[in-house]
């Protein structure tokens, strides 16, 4: 028999609950309205005692903190942990309902309008509050609209206007709120289809795609003050043409003016996430003046406090807006931002993030012997920063025309590639591409045009090659 229920879905949930979660989920087991056995709140105080220590949860020791001097009963030891399962589920419902006030409102509503010759008076002020809650709801996007549809709805079943035919009912409100959250959705829906369908993922077929775009287009031209059908749309746009500037830029000013009414995980994903992909395209695509865009993007980003997620920058973000900026020269901005983000980041994170971009800086600045303080001796536990960190130092080397070093770390940096038993095959071969052809323009004579020509030849048609850009720069310098 197995004697452990480490593995249990119910030592799973318990494992999740944070401390102040652990204190409520405690209270609410406490509660007589939702348990009544104190056996299970004891079960609850030993699993996460023995979880604090790392112990394993063995049933026979937690059955005789429960019933101490019975024998052990695998039957009713189980339905213990079943009751406790199904309790904790429903406390973590009970928290969600909470955290949503004007969902809760809704609720109350339709119970009320179920008793409404007994709660008239109760029904008008709940009505009167969620229309408050409704008015003072932080976001304008599909959510808000599919709360005020049944807060209308609710409003008609506790008004009984099914059956007074002779008053004036909210039907129109209804449709119009329904309409809004319908077409709002529909049309996230075929932009998040058309994405997918972008990076060949699959095809999607959205039913009324025609029918929605042509609403939202009507929609938009009569009604200013719908941003989430706007801005979806103006997306769909850059998604389904190749060369959608107008739509890039009322994008842009829509989420300029409307940001701050979206969730802020949707807001930096969804919105920002679409303006930025156009902007890299057309980067990719040689239009160099998206570049300033991006760095756009991200300064508005920033202004609208939106980089931050629960108090943390994402390392990742942090890094890229640094290499949009340095792309451009603006170094200092680049260095205060630097100081102003650095303890933003996650702990774990903080001093590789920090470390190499300031490297980067520094490479940017051609302050190069600052390069090699900062990078020499850092071996990076995150695989992308030691990469990339190997491939700075390379360049350094080359511009500080430390060639013994160079050749050295050259070596070092292929025999690396090659150990690596987790990078693919083609991971690998875009460094060792790299190395391959800084080896042979370290070779070169400057005065042989024709090494230079053949070497500048075989890195453009060699596809992703790391740096190339930096390569064929060296060469032009050559030439």
């Amino acid at each position: 028999m197995n004697n452990s229920i480490d593995s249990t879905k119910l030592a799973g949930v318990l494992r999740t609950l944070d401390k102040s979660q652990r204190l409520a989920a405690k209270k609410f087991l406490e509660s007589p309205y939702f348990n009544k056995s104190k056996e299970i709140i004891i079960l609850f105080l030993e699993i996460l005692k023995l979880q604090e220590k790392e112990k394993p949860l063995d049933k026979v020791k937690l059955w005789k903190k429960i019933v101490q001097n019975k024998p052990y009963n695998d039957l009713r030891f189980r339905k213990f942990c079943s009751d406790l399962s199904k309790l904790i589920e429903r406390f973590l419902a009970q928290q969600a309902f909470e955290e949503d006030p004007l969902q809760m409102k809704l609720f109350l509503l339709t119970k009320l309008s179920q008793q409404e010759q007994r709660a008239q008076k109760s029904s008008k002020t709940t009505t009167n509050l969620s229309k408050k809650m409704i008015q003072n709801h932080p976001y304008r996007d599909h959510s808000y609209f599919l709360y005020r549809y049944q807060l209308q709805r609710s409003f008609y079943d506790l008004e009984n206007f099914g059956t007074k035919r002779g008053v004036r009912s909210n039907i129109e409100e209804i449709s119009s709120s329904l309409d809004s959250f319908y077409i709002g959705e529909k049309l996230r829906l075929i932009t998040d289809a058309e994405s997918r369908k972008s990076l060949k993922a699959r095809e999607y077929e959205i039913a009324f795609t025609d029918t929605i775009l042509q609403l939202a287009q009507s929609s938009v031209a009569e009604k200013d003050h719908l941003p989430h059908i706007d801005i979806y749309l103006q997306i769909y746009q850059l998604l389904s043409n190749s060369n959608a500037d107008e739509s890039y830029f009322r994008l842009k000013e829509l989420i300029k003016e409307n940001a701050h009414l979206f969730p802020q995980e949707v807001a930096i994903e969804e919105l920002y996430g679409a303006a930025q992909n156009y902007c890299v395209k057309k980067i990719n695509s040689g239009d160099r003046s998206f570049l300033n865009e991006l760095f756009e993007l991200f300064k508005l980003q920033i202004e609208q406090s939106l980089l931050l997620s629960d108090g943390r920058l994402s390392p990742w973000y942090f890094r890229n807006i640094i290499v949009v900026a340095l792309r451009l020269g603006e170094y200092d901005w680049v260095e205060d931002f630097i100081n102003r983000f650095k303890d933003d980041l996650p702990e774990s994170h903080k001093e590789n993030a920090v470390t190499y971009n300031m490297a980067q800086l520094y490479f940017y600045q051609k302050k190069y012997n600052k390069v090699l303080e900062q990078l020499r001796f850092v071996e990076y536990d995150d695989m992308s920063y030691n990469l990339n960190s190997k491939v700075m130092l390379m360049l350094t080397y080359y511009e500080l025309d430390e060639f013994d070093l160079l050749d050295s770390h050259l070596d070092t940096f292929e025999v690396f590639l090659k150990r690596r038993k987790d990078f693919t095959a083609d991971r690998k071969q875009i460094y060792i591409w790299l190395i391959k052809y800084t080896r042979r323009l370290t070779r070169i004579i400057p005065s042989d045009k024709k090494a230079l020509q053949k070497l500048k030849e075989d890195i453009q048609s060699t596809k992703g090659v790391v740096n190339a850009n930096w390569l064929l720069e060296k060469i032009a310098e050559l030439e």
